[in-house]
């Protein structure tokens, strides 16, 4: 279960928690104005629910639960949060099933249900083919929204899950997307400013959906690793980068989707002293347009990718590169 928070003041807003974590970055960009965070990355931690507190108090901040309420929390009850409870929010003494907060939000589905349209309460949608193929229907994409599908019981190589976007709206520029091996799911968050809804992993994918660049992994994601807590509980901060200007990664970033359309692109990593121990990066090909004008990525100085003082090349359409940093260097993942 999430908190939504959305930016309703006049500046950029960072927050830090308890022993500075979980990192908060709220820019102040229409479409981007929010962060979604992991419920119990708040729970219990008192400085983080202060802020949040102060925040929402002077209408600076709204914050709202991601469950079937959809709850605007006053300060106040976001300043029970540090007592570790929560569940209470309407503070009748009963925790019904709206309050409940499961740390994921599972749907789960079959043929019956077909075709089966997301709710935005949704979050992993669990799909049993068994018996039959599923089609399931987006709802308009909301710029982060981050859904999860999975064929829960293996049957998908028979019996296909087709899922279809919105209207006019894609999944990496396609008219839909079909998971087509067994045990097979994908994850993946809408971007508004391409009305594309962009891969985050896809476990079961075939080398032409997910390419593996020969010396780099670029991101099949069958390990599951990018639901790495979405930087300590966030959906992605997202940033954009293209031909014109070698983008510098910023600490808060997480997602940067690169654009190599009008030429070839360029990620120069900042200084490993100004990012965040243990904090990940995933660059992703938006455009589809690696494999003709490349995405180079490159250590600052000295520095080292995978223990190499030398750049990373996407030039696979589509790919992803994750990187995360340690005292060592950066690592791909």
């Amino acid at each position: 279960m999430n908190l939504y928070l959305l930016n309703l003041g006049s500046t950029n807003i960072s927050l830090s928690g308890d022993n500075g974590l979980p990192k908060v970055f709220i820019p102040l960009i229409a479409a981007q104005n929010y962060v979604t965070l992991d419920i119990y990355k708040v729970i219990g931690n008192e400085l983080l629910c202060d802020s949040i507190s102060s925040l929402v108090s002077s209408s600076i901040l709204q914050a709202r639960m991601l469950n079937s309420t959809g709850k605007i929390l006053t300060a106040s009850e976001v300043l029970s949060f540090k007592a570790g409870n929560p569940f209470d929010l309407d503070s009748n003494g009963i925790v019904d099933d709206a309050e409940n907060l499961n740390l994921v939000a599972k749907t789960e589905i079959d043929d019956s249900d077909s075709p089966y349209t997301v709710l935005a309460t949704d979050s992993l949608i669990a799909c049993d083919v068994s018996s039959a193929i599923i089609a399931i229907t987006l709802p308009a994409g909301i710029n982060g929204q981050v859904y999860e599908f999975k064929d829960s019981d293996g049957s998908a190589a028979t019996n296909n899950v087709t899922i279809t976007p919105d209207g006019t709206e894609t999944i990496e520029g396609a008219a839909t997307y079909v998971v087509s091996t067994d045990f097979g799911g994908i994850q993946m968050y809408f971007d508004s400013l391409t009305s594309d809804w962009k891969l985050l992993s896809a476990s079961g994918a075939s080398p032409a959906e997910i390419a593996l660049n020969s010396a780099h992994r670029l991101g099949n994601g069958e390990d599951h690793a990018t639901v790495l807590a979405y930087k300590e509980g966030m959906l992605p901060a997202y940033a954009t980068a293209d031909h014109t200007v070698a983008y510098v990664p910023l600490d808060a970033d997480y997602v940067i989707g690169a654009t190599s359309a009008g030429g070839a692109v360029a990620i120069n990593l900042g200084a490993l002293s100004g990012y965040t121990n243990n904090s990940a990066i995933i660059i992703k090909d938006e455009g589809g347009n690696a494999g003709v004008a490349s995405i180079t990525v490159t250590p600052d100085g000295a520095e080292l990718i995978d223990g190499v003082n030398a750049a990373v090349i996407i030039n696979v359409s589509y790919a992803v590169l994750r990187l995360y940093k340690r005292a060592g260097g950066w690592f791909t993942w």
